[in-house]
C-alpha cells in the first residue's frame, strides 16, 4: 500500500497499520514500549489486540531466538486447521466444532479418500475426477505454502490469515471427489444409505448447531 500512498496515509488502514508497527518492530526501528503505543492508531479493535498478541509473540521469538516450524510440520497443522474453521461458523465471532466434530468429517474424509486410493483407477476414468483432482492439489499447495505459511514466518502462528473461506474457491470439486469416492465403489441401496447418514450429519452440523450452540453474545455483538 505504500507504494502508491504516503506512509500516513496506509497507516489509516487498519490491516496495514497491524503489519506495519509489527514489522517495525522486529526490525528494530521501534522498541517494544513504543510499537505497543503505536497500536493506539488502530482503530479497529480486533486488529488492535492482533497487533498487541502479535508484538508479544515477536517479542518472544526474538528473545527466544525460536526457530519456525518446517514446511512439513506447518502442513499437518494447516489442514486440521483449514478443516475446523471450514466446518465451523466464522464471523464477528468464531463457533468452531468440538473435537467429536472435527474428528467425525476427518474420518468421512479420510474413508473417502481410502476408497479413492483404492479404486483410483476407475475414479480416474470416469466424470473428469482426475481434473477436479488436479485443481484442488494445486491450489492448495500454492495456498498453504506460497500464501499462508509466509503469513506464519512474518506473525510465527499458525492461526494468522488463515481462514477456512480460502479454501471455498476448490470447495466444489472438493467435494464432489469425496461425494464419487464415497459412493461408486457400493451398490444403490448402501449408496442411498450413505447418501442419507452423511447428509443428516452436514445439515444437523450446520445451522441446528448454530442455534443450539449460538449463545446471547452473538445478537448482542451484531447489534452493537
Amino acid at each position: 500500500m505504500n507504494q502508491v500512498l504516503t506512509e500516513e496515509q496506509a497507516m489509516k488502514h487498519r490491516l496495514y497499520a497491524r503489519d506495519r508497527i509489527v514489522s517495525l518492530y522486529k526490525s528494530g526501528r521501534l522498541n517494544y514500549e513504543e510499537a505497543v503505543e503505536k497500536t493506539k492508531e488502530i482503530q479497529h479493535y480486533g486488529d488492535r489486540l492482533t497487533a498487541l498478541e502479535l508484538l508479544k509473540t515477536a517479542k518472544e521469538n526474538l528473545t527466544n531466538k525460536t526457530p519456525p516450524m518446517g514446511r512439513m510440520k506447518y502442513a499437518l497443522f494447516w489442514i486440521t486447521l483449514v478443516v475446523h474453521h471450514s466446518i465451523g461458523i466464522a464471523s464477528h465471532m468464531s463457533l468452531l466444532k468440538n473435537h467429536f466434530y472435527l474428528g467425525s468429517y476427518l474420518f468421512i474424509f479420510l474413508f473417502s479418500f481410502a476408497l479413492f486410493l483404492r479404486h483410483w483407477k476407475s475414479t480416474f476414468i470416469e466424470g473428469g475426477i482426475a481434473d477436479a483432482l488436479l485443481i484442488c492439489i494445486f491450489y492448495t499447495i500454492i495456498l498453504m505454502q506460497f500464501v499462508n505459511y509466509p503469513g506464519y514466518l512474518f506473525a510465527r502462528s499458525v492461526k494468522f490469515a488463515l481462514h477456512g473461506r480460502y479454501f471455498f474457491p476448490v470447495i466444489v470439486p472438493f467435494f464432489g471427489i469425496v461425494s464419487y469416492s464415497l459412493l461408486s465403489p457400493f451398490k444403490k441401496q448402501v449408496q442411498t444409505a450413505i447418501c442419507v447418514l452423511i447428509s443428516i450429519f452436514f445439515i444437523w452440523g450446520d445451522f441446528p448447531y448454530f442455534i443450539l450452540n449460538a449463545t446471547s453474545q452473538w445478537v448482542t455483538l451484531n447489534l452493537g
